[in-house]
């Protein structure tokens, strides 16, 4: 028996992942301030890591499985992917720009630093949020195995040199 969600798949795997996200990403910056410089090392490398590994491919996994479910068009798919990456790039911009600014107007020590990506986690949880309540899948994977053998079936009627002249134009056959 399936279990019915408000949330279809991939933005519920959104909604799962970005918490521990911005969550990871808080403690990255919480390194114990009485530690040994060898322990806050480990704790530096393990907590960015288990950030970066885990929590940042489960977010980025439900970004791009996001996109398949939205549109069948490839070049819609591709537009999106173009958005994703330009706001990704802009909020990095914006990031690299304020954090220094942020960090002195918190006090400057290891507390401001936690509270600045704190700042920064929040926004990006509210962004996740808006992505994951503003967006809707509108691809079934009932309908879209369908599509996919329908795909597969017309890819494999083109012959091995026609393929590969559409490989050198970077046409694609089908839509």
């Amino acid at each position: 028996m399936k279990k019915e969600t408000k949330l279809d798949k991939a933005r519920s795997w959104l909604l799962k992942s970005s918490i521990p996200f911005a969550i990871s990403g808080v403690i990255v910056f919480m390194v114990p301030q009485n530690a040994t410089d060898m322990l806050k090392y480990v704790f530096v490398f393990i907590s960015y890591n288990v950030r970066n590994s885990i929590f940042y491919t489960a977010v980025a996994v439900s970004y791009n499985t996001l996109m398949v479910k939205i549109t069948r068009n490839s070049m819609e798919r591709g537009v999106l992917g173009i958005f994703l990456m330009v706001f990704s790039t802009t909020s990095g911009l914006i990031v690299t720009s304020t954090c220094l600014k942020l960090v002195g107007i918190f006090g400057g020590d290891a507390k401001a630093w936690t509270l600045t990506i704190l700042v920064y986690g929040i926004l990006g949880q509210i962004a996740h949020l808006l992505c994951v309540f503003g967006t809707k899948e509108r691809i079934r994977e009932d309908n879209a195995k369908e599509t996919v053998k329908k795909d597969v079936a017309e890819t494999e009627k083109l012959g091995f040199v026609e393929s590969f002249r559409y490989l050198l134009k970077n046409k694609f056959p089908i839509e």
